[in-house]
């Protein structure tokens, strides 16, 4: 590698080690308001372009890069999305003590 693709590769790894802590606030906060669908769909899309590009000029290092941010930002999508859908980490349970299956058995006893 060259001085560039050094500089490139090690500058790279320090912004996805930067990133770790985003992810791990969302796991902590449970909760996904704050953030903006849409500009992390369109982070992950532009990683695609890029992933594309550096396939189509066989680029090993830029490719790889490009795998490490497509992975990131689909993690944050999943938890964006599941936080959204679940806030504070909550399901639906069945209570104790019943049955989330169907009755079947509709005669009276």
């Amino acid at each position: 590698m060259n001085f560039f693709e050094t500089l490139y590769a090690c500058s790279t790894t320090i912004a996805v080690l930067a990133s770790f802590p985003q992810v791990r606030q969302l796991l902590l906060a449970k909760r996904s308001d704050e953030l903006n669908l849409a500009t992390w769909t369109l982070w992950l899309g532009t990683q695609f372009v890029s992933l594309t590009y550096a396939l189509s000029i066989h680029n090993r290092l830029l490719t790889i890069i490009n795998a490490v941010w497509i992975t990131f930002y689909a993690v944050m999508l999943g938890l964006i999305t599941y936080y959204r859908r679940n806030p504070g980490g909550e399901v639906d349970r069945v209570p104790e003590g019943t049955s989330n299956e169907m009755q079947t058995d509709f005669s009276e006893e």
